[in-house]
């Protein structure tokens, strides 16, 4: 069963949304008055913070190390007039988790959050394993690259949520929200497909998408016997017969969400035509 918290707005809007601006706020309090006290409100705040001491880490990582309010504060600046150099800084205190998080509370639909759990969520889910990478610029996009396409695999699963709350999510805000269910394993990834299916028949399928399954097949299967009355084998024929309409979809710049849907509705094609088959044998 799909945690309830999914589809409640104080998951996303009350606890999410305004943990970003809490880290935002911080970060130009802490830019502006470049003290302790302003360092650790936002240090406090950040959910990279949560695996160790605030104050003991403000001593030994900047501090001891011989590093100034002043300077980390001048580094952190770039966040807020030139985000994207951030991602070259060595800042004192603050690591790829910590970074990536102020990027991401900046702008959510442009810097997926790059840690731990992310990382752990995207690897459950089949996506590209980054456990144990170097944390560079090159690896930051790669991984923005397969956040992305986490995204786009479940865009319909977004806009469902999105309906339900009646509240918007930004991109990542998404990406990251959902990583965060799969690792503390309130959503497994059987039930994030079971989700996704769900999300697109709550819109689809539309009476055109409908049509061009059925029309689909019906070229398929000219194809299917076509090849089989040219005397090839029945698995080539079948093989021969999918790529062409695949190749008709693909020339047809078929969009990703028809595509979804036409995937969801040829499968269940399928299974009726071998449970119709199955019933005409049973009558003889």
């Amino acid at each position: 069963m799909v945690w309830e918290g999914l589809f409640e707005k104080k998951y996303w809007v009350d606890d999410r949304a305004k943990h970003r601006e809490k880290v935002v706020q911080y970060l130009r309090e802490f830019v502006k008055k470049k003290d302790r006290e302003s360092l650790r409100k936002l240090l406090n705040e950040l959910w990279a913070s949560e695996a160790f001491q605030v104050d003991a880490a403000i001593e030994m990582r900047i501090l001891a190390r011989g590093f100034t309010f002043e300077e980390v504060a001048n580094k952190l600046a770039l966040a807020l007039t030139d985000p994207d150099r951030l991602l070259d800084e060595k800042v004192p205190g603050f690591g790829p988790s910590s970074i990536t998080e102020i990027l991401f509370s900046i702008d959510p639909n442009k810097y997926p959050l790059f840690n731990k759990r992310a990382v752990v969520g995207l690897k459950r889910l089949g996506y590209e394993d980054f456990e144990g990478a170097y944390f560079s610029r090159a690896t930051y996009a790669r991984f923005a690259d397969v956040a992305e396409r986490f995204f786009q695999d479940y865009r319909a699963v977004k806009e469902y949520i999105e309906s339900k709350i009646n509240a918007s999510i930004p991109k990542f805000e998404f990406v990251d929200g959902i990583l965060n269910l799969v690792y503390e394993g309130k959503l497994t990834p059987q039930e994030l497909e079971e989700l996704k299916r769900q999300a697109i028949l709550d819109k689809f399928p539309e009476e055109e998408v409908l049509n061009y399954a059925v029309d689909s097949v019906k070229r398929a299967l000219e194809q299917y016997f076509n090849w089989l009355k040219k005397g090839d084998p029945e698995d080539r024929a079948v093989e021969k017969a999918a790529g062409y309409v695949v190749g008709m979809m693909v020339a047809s710049a078929t969009d990703k969400r028809k595509k979804e849907t036409l995937i969801l509705t040829l499968g269940a094609l399928a299974q009726m035509a071998e449970k119709i088959a199955k019933f005409l044998r049973e009558l003889d």
